[in-house]
């Protein structure tokens, strides 16, 4: 099994961001509770906002891509609102891959449409997977780097080759879509 967690300079930005202001927010809140300013409400409203901020930057770096022997899956993202969910549970196995393309899209995995959260920009860039049955599938990548990107992809393709030697999927081919993103609008997708 290999695991591909996004490594971006956005991705360590955000880490230092949310730990550097739920780490201030807590002891701020104990010191003010300590020497008397604040109220035991202010303190406990002080420390909820330092735990949903602490929950957030969990939740989202816990998000990763693994390739296994047979499937590629995702666990997707948990979020308390479904409407912020931009990556759902997702597992595709190789033998059911026809074809790979890099898009960027206005909506989540599930083609619904994609709410505006802390972590979307108003596109998104998906690894979209066409099966033998004509489905669709979406697996995030926006905070992976090109280089992130370019080793999934190869050890997804020698995965989808060493189940089907006949395939016609290359790297090189599938990261032409990379560059189109943004600029190119009929790349984009809903």
């Amino acid at each position: 099994m290999k695991k591909f967690i996004p490594n971006s300079i956005p991705i360590w930005f955000m880490r230092i961001l949310f730990l550097s202001i739920s780490i201030t927010i807590l002891v701020c809140s104990i010191y003010l509770f300590i020497v008397d300013y604040i109220t035991l409400l202010w303190l406990i409203i002080f420390l909820l906002v330092s735990i949903m901020a602490i929950c957030e930057m969990i939740v989202y770096f816990s998000y990763n891509i693994k390739i296994f022997e047979q499937a590629i899956y995702t666990k997707g993202e948990f979020r308390l609102f479904k409407s912020d969910q931009i990556q759902y549970k997702i597992q595709i196995n190789y033998t059911d891959i026809e074809d790979i393309k890099i898009i960027s899209s206005t909506r989540n995995s599930k083609k619904q449409v994609l709410h505006i959260n802390l972590f979307a920009s108003p596109t998104s860039k998906f690894l979209e997977f066409k099966t033998k049955s004509g489905k669709l599938k979406r697996i995030w990548i926006n905070f992976f780097t090109k280089k992130q990107i370019e080793r999934l992809l190869n050890a997804l393709i020698d995965r989808i080759k060493s189940v089907n030697p006949e395939t016609q999927l290359s790297v090189e081919k599938i990261m032409e879509d990379w560059y189109a993103y943004p600029k190119n609008a009929k790349n984009i997708k809903n």
